[in-house]
């Protein structure tokens, strides 16, 4: 039995595996399993299980590769403890380790250790999930909006309110369909993002005109510039499974102008920036409706009013947004 201990363990040197001295098998009860790997780096899966016997990965600090709630809810809901450094290892696990160039792990432990882990590495074992998450600009009067039940008495003008909105994507589209249809709503921009679960995607627009500046030179005497104007719209979102049915949602809305001279060179922000932030949960391809004089201001493409003009209640912009968990079988 000793002889064949040996033998493995040459054999994982010679393909570039360094074991830890003490990970030699001392007892009849412990041996080397060998797990194949097919989504997650050997690497990364070893440190997220056993980080006491393997360093970060280079850019192992990063949201993309820390251990991401969902996954953290897969593991929980089958039983497994976390403890203040990650999961715990089952009884009889002493190592986890790579072996990088065969895309395995090594699992130093005996056979019911082995066996109590190989399904927490199989739950982690798994493509990354993608969420995507869909905003739509809505113009559409107060009155016309209850079909979406939101209630008349929430659309203060003067502020900007988050209300969930208890349709499913398919009744959604038909109401706002009708609705255009009928001459009473009209889309104004629709982003749609796709991304990782704690990653950060935005969807910018941009509308330019020619202007003319006027320069003031010593000595004193004017004369007129052609510049672009640009008006900068961005929907920036991060997404975080938060549950069965929930993810959490943070998201920003921003708008300014910056003037730019020569194409080739950054151009210069002028005015003051609007911006709404918004962090919140929203069930799995419901919606939720931000609303306001705030959102007429932030819609895409369109001018910045002047910061001293009174607000316009008789226009009322909506922005919905909703989100869903993309799987490996919807993108075929």
């Amino acid at each position: 039995m000793r002889k064949i201990y040996v033998s493995i363990t040459a054999t994982w040197l010679l393909a570039g595996v360094l074991l830890p001295a003490s990970a030699q098998p001392t007892e009849a009860s412990e041996s080397w399993h060998v797990l194949p790997v097919r989504s997650v780096s050997p690497s990364l899966l070893a440190w997220w299980l056993d980080p006491r016997h393997n360093a970060a990965p280079p850019d192992g600090n990063t949201e993309q590769n820390k251990l991401t709630n969902q996954q953290i809810y897969r593991l929980q809901s089958a039983g497994y403890k976390m403890s203040r450094t990650g999961f715990d290892l089952p009884t009889g696990v002493s190592f986890v380790l790579p072996a990088t160039p065969r895309n395995e792990v090594l699992i130093f432990s005996t056979a019911v250790g082995f066996s109590a882990l190989k399904p927490m590495i199989i739950l982690l074992d798994r493509p990354a999930s993608r969420m995507e998450v869909k905003a739509y600009y809505v113009e559409v009067s107060l009155n016309d909006a209850q079909v979406f039940n939101i209630p008349i008495h929430w659309t203060d003008p003067l502020d900007v309110r988050i209300q969930p909105v208890d349709l499913a994507e398919s009744s959604f589209h038909a109401i706002l369909g009708k609705l255009i249809t009928q001459g009473k709503a009209m889309i104004l921009s629709a982003p749609r993002l796709t991304m990782y679960e704690n990653q950060k995607s935005t969807f910018e627009t941009t509308r330019s005109k020619k202007v003319d500046i006027t320069v003031e030179e010593l000595p004193p005497q004017a004369r007129k510039t052609k510049v672009n104007l640009e008006i900068v719209s961005q929907f920036s979102v991060t997404p975080t499974f938060s549950g069965v049915d929930l993810i959490a949602l943070s998201f920003d809305v921003i708008k300014w102008m910056r003037l730019r001279t020569i194409p080739s060179l950054p151009a210069t922000g002028i005015g003051p920036r609007k911006s709404i932030g918004v962090s919140c949960n929203v069930r799995r391809s419901r919606f939720i409706a931000l609303t306001g004089a705030e959102m007429n201001a932030l819609v895409p493409g369109e001018p910045l009013p002047q910061m001293e003009e009174a607000p316009q209640p008789e226009r009322n912009v909506i922005l919905f947004v909703t989100a869903r968990e993309i799987n490996n079988k919807d993108e075929k």
